[in-house]
């Protein structure tokens, strides 16, 4: 085909032999691109056989390149803390290079200083050596020159008493003389012969004498005052010595010691120097390798790519790299002391390990403050107690002689009077002590019925006591006083007795708390006092019921006091039975021997009556019923009236 010059297309037919060779062209290239696809086909295979041989090491190679990641980021952080510890031991070596110069150049101020003080002492020493220095030369021309001046000294006392004699011995010699003048020469001749005599014998004597007389008066005083002043100054001398010697020996360890310290310093800074040099020489090193790997790794990058001229693939080399970024993470980690650390990538792995790293701190936290507290207490309870223990001994010491060094809960004077009434009460218990049980009713019997139910004699000492009781027990639980409407509606249930019984009647008056307690006190108090029989037990058995009703054992007790403290007032002069039974009637406590029962009608000492003894005498149980004054007699037995006693002061006491 051909295109001509005004743009149509015009062709000459093609001859066999061109489409001959066109067919054999394309049957030529269709075989090469089958034999292509062939061999893309076969490769295909191969490739998917390899594929699926080497899928499973996908996971390695996964883990393997994590592993060298994590690796490389832990190298990484090593080598970063090692250069900064690196750094720290630099900082620290300079400071203690720089410490160590500064003490070697300040060593020889020192050394002359200390030297200039120890020359001062020295000198002065020296002065100290006439001190000590031995006087035996001089002690000894002392003791000679005494001992000639002794010798003169007797010498001239001797001669001044043969003067003396001599001297005598002329005007007696005179007056001889004048005798024989007289006619007197025969007798006056031999006296002086005898005289003559006598003296030369004492003149022998002078000598000795003398020499004893000066020994005595001068030479042994002076010789002990020598020695005495020589041992004295051996004394100080030696001590003089010891001085010397004392401050000797300090200065000479002084001395070895700063030598030593001079050593130790020297020694300190050759070390110092040896270590630095060393470190020096480290760093030279590793900076020498440092740069020989520069050096290799680039000599590596540059090399020619000739393998892949040859048709070979190049070896890739796995390079960590060094200067990526650090995990923040990984690093607050390590800053919060975190070592387990979990996959950074997994969330709740992690939160786990943070959760139970900050129970374990709390728990630490909580155990160091209460370790804290613990101490704190007890030191600041000893102090305390010591403090307390001191002013406890200095108020103790103040208030010595003084009333208020001891605290007392009850008032001296209802004391006192408590005090009294127990001895009176004391003096009743042995006056019954004395009464046979055996011969009760012969002794009931003879004795006249006011002598059995004779009033106490304490009327005035319990009214003021049971008074003060009854006051104190009302301040301490705050016990509110009876209203003047309650007081008619007492004085009323007063006048009719029977209606004790009816118990609706009592609650509607007090319905509870204390001032029930306070009616409780009236209805009993007014059943003793006025209603006979029958109205007495039901008055004292409402009271009974009412207080153990109450919910409060505060209130039962503090009415048992009351009822004790009123009963003494308002029953002790009619009869004093009533003190020792009502206790245990109130509170339901047996007497030893006694049984309370219900007694119907009688007089104002039917609940005396009412009160059957039962005991064992002889082996025979005595159940026989006699009359009011023989059961007064056995009720008031020794061992009932020592337990009501007993219980008495405590309810009193408390």
């Amino acid at each position: 085909m051909e295109r001509s010059g005004d743009g149509t297309v015009t062709g000459r037919p093609l001859t066999d032999l061109e489409l001959e060779n066109a067919i054999t062209s394309l049957e030529s290239s269709t075989a090469a691109i089958e034999k292509h696809c062939r061999l893309l086909e076969s490769q295909k295979v191969a490739l998917q056989e390899l594929k699926s041989r080497h899928s499973p090491s996908t996971a390695t190679d996964q883990a393997q390149s994590q592993r060298q990641k994590k690796s490389a980021r832990e190298k990484a952080q090593l080598e970063f803390e090692v250069n900064e510890l690196a750094d720290g031991l630099q900082s620290e070596l300079k400071t203690a290079a720089k410490q160590a110069e500064t003490s070697v150049g300040s060593l020889p101020n020192v050394m002359e200083r200390i030297l200039e003080k120890d020359d001062r002492v020295l000198d002065g020493l020296q002065k100290l050596i006439p001190r000590i220095t031995p006087s035996s030369a001089s002690s000894s021309n002392s003791e000679i020159e005494v001992d000639e001046l002794c010798r003169k000294l007797s010498y001239l006392t001797m001669q001044e008493i043969r003067g003396r004699i001599d001297s005598a011995y002329r005007s007696a010699t005179a007056s001889t003389n004048g005798s024989q003048a007289n006619g007197h020469s025969a007798e006056t001749e031999n006296k002086v012969l005898d005289l003559q005599a006598e003296l030369d014998e004492l003149t022998g004597e002078i000598e000795g004498l003398a020499t004893m007389a000066v020994d005595g008066k001068y030479r042994h005083p002076i010789l002990r005052e020598l020695k005495s002043s020589q041992s004295d100054a051996e004394a100080e001398s030696s001590r003089w010595n010891d001085y010397v010697l004392g401050t000797l020996q300090y200065l000479t360890t002084r001395a070895q010691t700063l030598d030593d310290h001079a050593a130790h310093l020297h020694s300190h800074q050759d070390a110092i120097n040896t270590v630095a040099r060393t470190l020096e020489g480290v760093a030279k090193v590793e900076e020498t390798a440092r740069e020989r790997q520069r050096i290799q790794k680039r000599d590596s990058i540059s090399l020619p790519s000739t393998p892949i001229a040859r048709g070979l693939k190049p070896l890739r080399l796995v390079q960590a790299n060094f200067a990526e970024p650090q995990d923040a993470i990984s690093h607050l980690l390590r800053q919060l002391d975190v070592r387990s650390a979990p996959d950074l990538n997994d969330t709740e792995k992690l939160s786990r390990t943070l959760g139970e790293a900050l129970k374990e701190r709390e728990s630490s936290l909580r155990e160091l403050e209460g370790d804290t507290e613990l101490g704190f207490a007890t030191q600041l309870a000893e102090t305390l107690a010591k403090a307390d223990a001191s002013v406890s001994e200095l108020l103790g010491a103040v208030y010595k002689h003084s009333p208020f060094g001891s605290v007392n809960l009850v008032d001296g004077n209802i004391e006192d009077g408590l005090g009294r009434l127990e001895g009176r009460t004391q003096e009743l218990g042995e006056e019954m002590r004395r009464i046979d049980i055996d011969q009760s009713t012969g002794i009931t019997t003879r004795l006249p019925r006011p002598l059995l139910l004779r009033p106490l004699e304490l009327v005035p000492l319990a009214h003021d006591a049971s008074a003060g009781i009854l006051d104190q027990t009302r301040r301490m639980v705050r016990t509110p006083s009876i209203p003047q409407t309650l007081a008619q509606q007492l004085r009323d249930i007063a006048r009719a007795p029977d209606a004790l019984v009816a118990d609706d009647r009592v609650r509607d008056i007090a319905p509870g708390g204390l001032v029930a307690a306070d009616l409780a006190l009236g209805v009993a108090v007014a059943a003793i006092a006025r209603a006979p029989g029958r109205g007495l037990v039901d008055g004292l058995e409402g009271a009974v019921r009412l207080v153990e009703g109450l919910a409060v054992r505060v209130v039962q007790l503090v009415l048992v006091q009351q009822l004790l403290a009123l009963v003494v007032l308002e029953v002790l002069e009619e009869d004093a039975v009533f003190v020792l039974v009502l206790p245990f009637l109130l509170l339901r406590i047996p007497l030893p021997g006694l049984q309370l029962r219900r007694h119907v009608g009688g007089d104002l000492y039917g609940p005396v009556s009412a009160l059957e003894w039962r005991g064992e005498s002889d082996g025979s149980r005595q159940d026989e019923r006699q009359d009011g004054e023989d059961h007064l007699a056995k009720v008031l037995h020794v061992g009932s009236y020592l337990k009501v006693l007993d219980l008495v002061r405590s309810v009193v006491g408390w």
